[in-house]
């Protein structure tokens, strides 16, 4: 169903907390269907905006979107592409977005596939090994 995310999502931020056997009550509460609210929680509590502590739902807000977030959503919109064209559209910084391509490629993730003539010279083009099936970012290092 279309919207229910924002629906409980909303109802949340009010309540901030919600008995996780509640879910039938939940989905009344916003008027949708209980697979959908049983559905939109889950991915909730994947994503971190819900956590569960004694027997409750807690609601946190969203978590904010990270500059490596940003560049792997260009990773995965571009088929091919070079460190200056990324940092172009995420709008970040050259350099950083060449430290995250070396360390995904230091892990198997990304892969030079060979070299074009662009404004500044010869640039090494990437990409993904595996976009399709790649759609959460993966956990490198220290840091995720």
């Amino acid at each position: 169903m279309k919207g229910t995310a924002k629906k409980i999502r909303e109802l949340l931020k009010i309540v901030r907390v919600w008995p996780v056997e509640g879910i039938k009550e939940l989905s009344e509460a916003v008027g949708v269907d209980r697979h959908s609210a049983n559905y939109t929680v889950r991915d909730f509590l994947r994503r971190g905006e819900l956590v569960v502590e004694n027997g409750m739902y807690r609601y946190q807000d969203r978590p904010k979107n990270k500059l490596i977030d940003k560049i792997w959503r260009a990773w995965r919109y571009c088929p091919q592409w070079t460190v200056n064209e990324i940092a172009q559209l995420v709008e970040a910084n050259r350099e950083i977005v060449m430290l995250y391509t070396r360390l995904y490629c230091r892990a198997g993730y990304v892969e030079k596939i060979g070299r074009k003539k662009t404004q500044f010279g010869y640039e090494a083009v990437y990409r993904l090994k595996d976009r399709n099936n790649l759609k959460e970012r993966p956990c490198i290092g220290k840091r995720c």
